[in-house]
């Protein structure tokens, strides 16, 4: 599979009127979908390449990578989605 690229721009969600709207580029291929807000990246890449975000399955987990800081190598957080799977929803009925 080719990977993918769609570019969207999010408004500031606090306060629209002040016209920060962000770049964000995300990639997607079969390993993962990769999310680039413009102006950050990662340890490894060029400049405007690259992607601190990273969502991916990992032994048959779905969990989510983030390189927080531009200078290390591995992720800074690492977030696992497992509990956020629709079977562990509490029942709501009262």
């Amino acid at each position: 599979m080719a990977t993918r690229k769609i570019t969207v721009k999010l408004s500031d969600a606090v306060d629209q009127s002040m016209k920060r709207d962000l770049e964000v580029d995300i990639y997607i291929d079969e390993m993962g979908i990769y999310i680039r807000p413009h102006g950050t990246s990662d340890c490894f890449s060029a400049k405007d390449e690259g992607a601190p975000i990273m969502i991916e399955v990992s032994d048959g987990e779905p969990r989510i990578l983030v390189w927080g800081d531009i200078n290390q190598e591995d992720p800074t957080h690492k977030i696992s989605l497992e509990k956020a799977k629709e079977k562990w929803r509490k029942n709501n009925d009262s």
